[in-house]
């Protein structure tokens, strides 16, 4: 019994073992497939749970085999190594040991024909002093080697190097100096030797790309133009200042300004509206308004100014101005509340929002405006929840209801609509339009389109044929008119040679 109690115990261990090696398998197969932080993070959890010194020794050497072709890897490779340290010191060591003597060896080979091995080396070194496993002072060790013996292929593993971490290096406080000197001293090299263009290339991308031209003593050279105290206290006053209650008063002080020499300023802070308060907007264009009055080219700059940004904006699609679109339209919907904006200023930019750039098509996909991109849907239930309400009797209701048509098959062109743009759209509609019946597929809302577009080609051609019609009538009266008048002139005539 106790014999089989000890083969059992044999076999369950030798199992176990084989299911660690074919989990360790399973890891080191995929390994060159984790190209993203999420892939190589869940192969290191993986690592965590089947290690063995075997195991780490193993994932060592075929980090150090990476084929020089797969550089690709290199960063992923040394975040995993990075990660495993955390919890398992010694994979750093063995790997940054490996790397580290491999370095060596190819610097007293002096070699051409491993140039891509060296390059793969110093990457890897590189990597890991970025993620601290390699300590500083080695990379730095591996640099002063290179610039001693300054030849060809050791010049492109420097600058390799160079551009993988010198910028790293010479961000951080405590290897800022000694980075400096190393790029000193390779400038140094540079000037005193006569290198070929690739190489001088390579040496001016690599010092450029740790101290870029535009930093440094350059912007420091650069010094931005001073405001003048008057020109603070215009920002102070729009920014700042301005509330329900000293409204009147802002205004008042604005219009004690020297306006020729102001007037422009004071319309650049207003449209500053990223530094301003959202929930402030209204005021601003209160202020535009009372400031109008005596100077009416202000709100004329300003709405013009605003439509063309948000035209620019609908261009560019740059993703970190759109809290700055999302202010600007909500001033242009503040602007109509207070009658500065006409109602066809907002009209334009609605339909500007869901067909500017877009194919005359719905169906095509433009880069302007990407099935997964809903940001305009933002921009317009944003405008229309500030400024809607004028859009409720008479002609300009009728105009917002063919408006939600084609806003309605917009939104069905997007791939998928998330639960809360969908919110969104629910509270514009039931604010709005709150007995109106939603369309409900892509289809029913471009026929809904077609149908409007038939209806006004229809009408136009009747009113053409109407203007025809009384084109035609008029001329043909004063045709009569004009013979009539001939024949009493002609008879009148006729009477006076008589006489």
């Amino acid at each position: 019994g106790g014999g089989g109690g000890d083969g059992d115990g044999d076999g369950s261990g030798a199992a176990a073992t084989s299911n660690r090696a074919e989990k360790l398998a399973e890891i080191l197969y995929r390994l060159p497939d984790c190209l993203n932080v999420d892939a190589i993070d869940a192969a290191a959890e993986d690592f965590c749970y089947i290690h063995t010194k075997n195991a780490r020794r193993r994932l060592a050497k075929v980090i150090y085999e990476l084929p020089r072709q797969q550089l690709v890897c290199i960063p992923y490779y040394a975040r995993l190594v990075a990660s495993l340290s955390q919890v398992l010191p010694d994979i750093g060591d063995m790997v940054v040991k490996l790397f580290k003597e491999e370095f060596r060896y190819r610097f007293r080979q002096r070699e051409q024909l491993h140039i891509e091995s060296r390059l793969r080396n110093i990457r890897m070194l590189a990597e890991l002093c970025k993620f601290r496993v390699l300590p500083p002072q080695d990379i730095f060790n591996c640099f002063r080697m290179l610039l001693s013996d300054w030849s060809n292929i050791n010049i492109e593993v420097c600058c390799v190097g160079i551009e993988t971490c010198g910028r790293f290096l010479f961000k951080q406080n405590i290897t800022n100096i000694a980075m400096k000197k190393t790029l000193e001293v390779m400038m140094k090299k540079k000037a005193a030797t006569n290198l070929d263009q690739r190489l001088q290339t390579l040496i001016d991308n690599a010092f450029y790309y740790c101290e870029p031209p535009d930093g440094g003593a350059a912007r420091a050279a650069r010094k931005r133009r001073e405001k003048s105290d008057v020109e603070l206290y215009v920002e102070y006053l729009l920014l700042d200042h301005l509330c329900s209650s000293t409204l009147r008063y802002v205004v008042r002080q604005l219009r004690k300004l020297d306006w020729k020499n102001h007037g422009m300023f004071v319309r650049k802070v207003v449209l500053k509206v990223h530094k301003s308060n959202f929930h402030k907007l209204h005021l601003l264009a209160r202020v535009v308004k009372l400031l109008s009055f005596q100077h009416p080219e202000l709100s004329v700059n300003i709405i013009d100014e605003l439509v063309e940004r948000i035209r620019a904006g609908l261009l560019h699609r740059n993703y970190q101005r759109h809290q700055r679109q999302l202010m600007e339209i909500k001033l242009l919907g503040e602007l109509r509340n207070v009658n500065v904006a006409e109602l066809a200023v907002i009209s334009e930019v609605l339909y500007m929002l869901i067909f500017f750039g877009n194919h005359p098509n719905p169906m095509v996909i433009n880069n302007a405006d990407p099935p997964d991109d809903l940001f305009r849907v933002h921009l317009v239930c944003t405008l229309l929840d500030t400024c809607g309400a004028h859009f409720s009797r008479g002609a300009p209701r009728r105009k917002l209801n063919r408006f939600f048509a084609y806003f309605q098959r917009y939104c069905y062109t997007k791939a998928v609509v998330p639960m809360e743009v969908e919110f969104i759209l629910s509270d514009t509609f039931q604010s709005l339009r709150p007995n109106m019946q939603r369309l409900t597929s892509f289809e029913e809302a471009h026929a809904a389109c077609v149908e409007i577009e038939a209806r006004e080609t229809a009408a136009a051609a009747a009113a053409a044929a109407k203007h025809a019609e009384a084109t035609s009538q008029s001329t043909a009266n004063n045709t009569i008119t004009d013979d009539s008048t001939g024949a009493g002139d002609g008879d009148g005539g006729g009477g006076s040679g008589g006489a």
